[in-house]
């Protein structure tokens, strides 16, 4: 993992641990939820390409600390999926089967359940939109008795004032 990931994943950390302090605290799911067109309309316009046509189960929620995490879920076919990563000017055309770095979260999000996937495929990738730097982790692959496929994303938005005093920080 190179430096500029592990600080990513140590900030992608501090807000999960912040989120679990607040889910704790209150006992409901942190952040706002996002309606169907809300997430497919944030995915699009950061990775550049739109859902699948065929997508369902499309669900997705706003957390928002330092940073900002966008978490969405939907199911598709396979085909529709390789279609929206060429599509997608941002992400690559293929999945790597070692890349798990997607987990499920202590939350009461009931949507949310990445660990129930069979023959699992990731990518971890990044880029710059505007003042953010994006950090992207794709999680895919069958649910025990579905037949297509479940596609999880997480979208790290950090402002790059923000990144370059933890660099600043972390060489001190």
């Amino acid at each position: 993992m190179t430096r500029k990931r592990k600080i990513v994943f140590i900030i992608s950390a501090f807000v999960l641990v912040a989120a679990w302090v607040c889910y704790k605290k209150t006992q409901e799911p942190l952040g706002s939820p996002l309606t169907a067109q809300e997430a497919s309309t944030l995915v699009e316009r950061l990775v550049g390409a739109p859902i699948p046509e065929d997508a369902t189960e499309i669900h997705g929620r706003e957390v928002s600390f330092f940073t900002i995490c966008i978490n969405v879920r939907f199911s598709c076919s396979e085909v529709q999926f390789q279609t929206f990563l060429k599509a997608s000017p941002r992400l690559l055309d293929k999945l790597d089967p070692n890349e798990k770095s997607l987990v499920q979260m202590q939350n009461n999000i009931p949507w949310w359940k990445p660990d129930s996937l069979t023959d699992t495929k990731g990518l971890e990738t990044e880029w710059k939109d505007g003042t953010h730097i994006v950090s992207c982790h794709i999680l895919a692959g069958k649910e025990p008795e579905g037949n297509q496929l479940v596609v999880y994303m997480i979208f790290v938005l950090e402002a790059e004032t923000q990144r370059g005093r933890a660099q600043n920080a972390q060489s001190d």
